[in-house]
């Protein structure tokens, strides 16, 4: 971390060097989420200096960059290393990680039971998601049944009620907010994911799970618009 520091005033004493007329410099790391040791450094520059900008490039901006790309660049940059092998060998306990995770953050609790709603292929296609998540979910639902095993098996009967309830909610208040489909996505992935280590296996949990929250209609719309079904859309 010193080094890191450091750097911050030798490189911004050599841009000046090399351009004295800069009017913005950002100092950007290997750091996803800049420390704040950093961010100090920046400022106490800033504070001595009037004449020139300075800031970091972070998280927001990195999602900012990316997300700006081309669908194509998109899925080449942040596609998982997740093979189709994974999938087909979920891990059991994997899952069950996943939903303990999400479980420890609910603040909903089921109003009452709904009649599951299993919606057909075309729901990938009315919701307009991108294709680094339509393959995502392509191979989750292969371990839907998984997934349903597990709820409904499980010690806790009420598991399945209960974590759909914790979805809807977080779906329907992404989507209050005018999210896109690509960003509520997004948002469902790192709700899911609750800042655990992103492995393999976990990866392939999380979109498993999603997989199975968007096969029963929890989490996106089950029909193009209101009222009107798929095979009238048709």
């Amino acid at each position: 971390m010193r080094t890191a520091v450091a750097k911050v005033q030798s490189d911004f004493e050599g841009a000046r060097k090399h351009w004295p007329d800069i009017r913005e410099w950002v100092f950007v790391t290997n750091y996803l989420d800049v420390p704040m040791q950093i961010t100090q450094e920046i400022r106490r520059i800033q504070g001595a200096v009037t004449d020139c900008k300075l800031r970091t490039f972070g998280r927001t901006q990195f999602e900012r960059a990316i997300l700006g790309l081309p669908e194509p660049d998109i899925e080449d940059l942040l596609s998982n290393d997740a093979t189709d092998d994974d999938f087909r060998s979920v891990q059991p306990q994997e899952i069950l990680a996943v939903v303990a995770v999400v479980m420890n953050h609910r603040s909903e609790r089921r109003a009452g039971d709904e009649e599951p709603v299993v919606v057909p292929f075309e729901k990938l296609e009315f919701n307009g998601l991108e294709v680094v998540f339509k393959d995502r979910m392509l191979s989750g639902f292969k371990n839907a049944r998984s997934v349903e095993r597990l709820l409904r098996n499980h010690v806790n009967p009420l598991l399945e009620g209960d974590l759909a309830a914790v979805y809807k909610a977080k779906y329907l208040d992404l989507d209050c907010q005018g999210l896109t489909p690509g960003e509520i996505m997004d948002e469902l992935y790192d709700f899911t994911l609750a800042g655990e280590r992103g492995t393999t296996h976990r990866e392939v949990a999380v979109w498993s799970v999603l997989a199975y929250m968007f096969e029963t209609c929890t989490i996106f719309k089950d029909r193009p618009f209101p009222g009107l079904s798929v095979e009238a859309a048709a």
